[in-house]
C-alpha cells in the first residue's frame, strides 16, 4: 500500500522551496544592480575622458594658433586670409621725410590745399569742417586715383581729423605698409627720424558699442589699441571687410567700381584691384605703392 506523506512534512518542503526562488530572485536582482552600476561607472569614465581629451586638445591648437599670429604695426592680428597673397618677397618700405611742425592751438588749413605740408602737431585740429553738409574725396596713390564720399554726420571728429590732416599734406609720400588681401590696405602713421610716431595727438573713437559694422569698400581710421587714432587709414578693397577690428571707425565709403570689375577699354582692373595683387601671403606688399596727395572736394549741402 503506498504510504501517505506527514503534511508537517510537505508544508515544509514547499516553505524551503519558497525560500530557494526568494533568494535566487534576491540574487539575480544584486547582480542586476551591480551590472547597472558598473555600467554608469564606464559611462562616467569615458565622459570624462572624452573631456579630459577634448580640453588638451582645444589648448594645444590655441598655443599653436597664439605662437604663430603675426602681428601688424598697429598691433592688431591678421586674418587667415593673408594665405591668399602673392609669393613674392616683402617690399622695402621708403622712409618718410618729416614736414612742418605747429605749436600750439591747430588751425584750420586752407581749404583749397595751400597749406603746407604739415606732419606734426600740439594740439588736435579743432571743427574745421561743417558735419551738416556732404564731403567728398579722391586719394591720389602710385597705382591711380580712389574716389570715396565722407560720412560726417556719422563720425564728425573722425572725418574731421581725416580732412585736417589731407589739407596739411600729411599722407603725402605715405606708402600702404599692410595689405590683407580681398580685405583691407593699411596706410599706418609715419615713424619719424627723431623716433615719434603719428601726428602728435589722437582722436577718440566713435564707433557703437557693439563695434563697426563694415561694408566692401570702406574707408576708416586704423585705431590703436584703446580704438583712438591719429592719422593712419584703413582703406577696403573687397569682401573681407568683416574681419575689420570693431574699434575701426568709419570715415567713409569708397564710391568707384568693386575689386573684381575691371574698367573698360584697357581691360584693367581697378585700383583696389592693382594694390590687392600686390598683398603678399605674410600680409606685407610686394611693391611699393605710395599716397602721392588727398583732394577734399568742396562740400555740398546735406539733402
Amino acid at each position: 500500500m503506498p504510504t501517505t506523506q506527514n503534511p508537517r512534512r510537505r508544508r515544509d518542503l514547499e516553505a524551503q522551496r519558497k525560500q530557494e526562488r526568494a533568494d535566487a530572485q534576491r540574487a539575480a536582482y544584486q547582480r542586476s544592480v551591480r551590472k547597472r552600476r558598473l555600467l554608469a561607472a564606464f559611462v562616467i569614465l569615458m565622459v570624462v575622458l572624452v573631456a579630459i581629451g577634448g580640453v588638451v586638445m582645444a589648448t594645444s591648437d590655441s598655443n599653436k594658433k597664439t605662437a604663430a599670429a603675426p602681428t601688424t604695426t598697429s598691433g592688431l592680428p591678421t586674418t587667415t586670409t593673408t594665405q591668399l597673397g602673392n609669393d613674392l618677397p616683402p617690399a622695402s618700405l621708403p622712409a618718410v621725410t618729416a614736414g612742418a611742425s605747429l605749436t600750439g592751438a591747430t588751425p584750420c588749413p586752407d581749404e583749397n590745399g595751400a597749406s603746407p605740408r604739415t606732419t606734426k602737431f600740439a594740439q588736435a585740429p579743432a571743427m574745421c569742417i561743417d558735419p551738416t553738409k556732404d564731403y567728398s574725396a579722391t586719394i591720389h596713390t602710385t597705382k591711380g586715383d580712389i574716389s570715396m564720399f565722407l560720412l560726417p554726420d556719422v563720425s564728425p571728429q573722425s572725418v574731421n581729423n581725416f580732412v585736417t590732416l589731407a589739407r596739411y599734406h600729411y599722407y603725402d609720400g605715405l606708402p600702404v605698409t599692410r595689405i590683407v588681401p580681398r580685405g583691407w590696405a593699411e596706410i599706418g602713421d609715419p615713424k619719424f627720424a627723431d623716433g615719434t610716431t603719428g601726428p602728435g595727438y589722437t582722436v577718440k573713437g566713435e564707433t557703437q558699442p557693439q563695434g563697426s559694422i563694415p561694408t566692401p569698400l570702406i574707408v576708416a581710421m586704423l585705431p590703436g589699441a584703446d580704438g583712438s587714432s591719429g592719422g593712419g587709414l584703413i582703406i577696403g578693397l573687397a569682401d573681407q571687410a568683416n574681419g575689420m577690428p570693431k574699434e575701426a571707425t568709419q570715415i567713409g565709403n569708397i564710391s568707384d567700381s568693386r575689386l573684381d570689375v575691371c574698367k573698360p577699354p584697357e581691360g584693367q582692373g581697378t585700383v583696389q584691384h592693382d594694390i590687392d595683387k600686390t598683398a603678399t601671403k605674410a600680409g606685407l606688399p610686394s611693391e611699393v605703392v605710395t599716397i602721392t596727395g588727398i583732394t577734399i572736394n568742396p562740400p555740398t549741402p546735406t539733402c
